[in-house]
């Protein structure tokens, strides 16, 4: 009985550290007050243009669980955005390209979001 409690407290443990460590971050976006270079990612039309026309707030994320989730995808331009779509046969009924709150430039390596962001409009 007592090893099961052992058990018990230490998966709860874990689960904490993984929420705090691993998830956490990613649940404030960044809303950039200036942006030179905006960056734009790809979404599910059903949720996210369902969402957005009920003025929900729509994050798309950034890295989580310590890098096993490496953040959405970025780009510098829309038209890049739906240039990969076209070139990975996405279909543009179920997908569409969004702008999001941060910068190119600060918010994104490699094609992928570094911080959570806002899901600002579709483009």
């Amino acid at each position: 009985m007592r090893h099961l409690a052992y058990v018990t407290i230490g998966t709860l443990a874990l689960l904490l550290i993984v929420f705090v460590f691993g998830i956490r971050p990613a649940l404030s976006p960044v809303v950039r007050a200036t942006v030179t270079d905006p960056i734009f990612t790809i979404g599910a039309r059903e949720s996210y243009d369902t969402a957005l026309a009920q003025d929900k707030t729509v994050v798309k994320f950034g890295p989580m669980l310590f890098g096993l989730y490496p953040g959405g995808l970025a780009f510098e331009s829309a038209e890049a955005a739906h240039a990969h779509m076209l070139a990975h046969n996405w279909d543009p009924q179920k997908w569409a390209v969004y702008k999001l709150s941060g910068s190119y430039g600060q918010d994104s390596a490699g094609g992928y979001l570094t911080h959570s962001l806002l899901v600002l409009a579709r483009q």
